[in-house]
């Protein structure tokens, strides 16, 4: 990664799931007689989640106490079937990263864990292209809190409107959108690199 900063150059800043990473179907994944609708409603509002994901909790604490709110009574079977929900990268995210133009700095800013973030990394090194990492469970910042963007700024000494950011999630990218960010709601690579075209138009680009 690189250490300089340059003041004025753009960032593509990308979310990980949902943007370069396949979230699938967790609820099936997992085994649970839910729908995928609600098994997002209690993760993504869940205290234990985003303690787990801020790094302000241990996996031994976590695996427990979720288990309890799926309402799953054995634990251990439950922390082995959560293990078992992978996050792929989706096919063309290394091609569409590496085309992004020299010129521009290429971040990550995810709301993750540690177990994911080590499944992810051991099937791919395509974040050795990366400038920086902002990950949650590393800075304790979570999407879609203003310090959250604020670091990013912070780090790369630019202005807001110099950031590109991509981002499935519509809260997360108000949020971004509120401190300037040029924010898009983008799922998946065709929209990621269709939006990257677009917006990154005379910098060499490479569809």
């Amino acid at each position: 990664m690189k250490s300089d900063v340059n003041k004025g150059n753009r960032i593509v800043l990308f979310d990980l799931g949902g943007v370069l990473a396949d979230l699938g179907e967790p609820a099936q994944a997992i085994g649970l007689d839910i729908t995928e609708k609600r098994f997002w409603e209690i993760w993504l509002n869940s205290e234990n989640v985003h303690a787990f994901e801020m790094g302000e909790m241990e996996a031994s604490e976590f695996f427990p106490a979720i288990a309890t709110e799926f309402g799953q009574a054995d634990n251990e079977a439950f922390e082995e079937s959560i293990r078992a929900w992978h996050l792929p990268l989706f096919p063309g995210a290394e091609a569409m990263i590496h085309s992004v133009p020299d010129e521009c700095y290429v971040a990550l800013l995810s709301n993750t864990n540690a177990m994911h973030w080590e499944q992810v990394t051991s099937e791919t090194d395509i974040f050795s292209r990366f400038d920086h990492l902002f990950l949650s469970f590393e800075t304790g910042l979570y999407k879609p809190t203003a310090e959250s963007f604020e670091q990013v700024i912070a780090h790369f000494e630019c202005k807001p409107g110099d950031v590109l950011f991509l981002d499935d999630s519509p809260r997360n990218v108000a949020g971004a959108g509120k401190l300037g960010f040029e924010a898009c709601q983008t799922r998946g690579i065709d929209e990621a690199r269709a939006i990257i075209g677009e917006r990154l138009k005379g910098a060499g680009y490479a569809h």
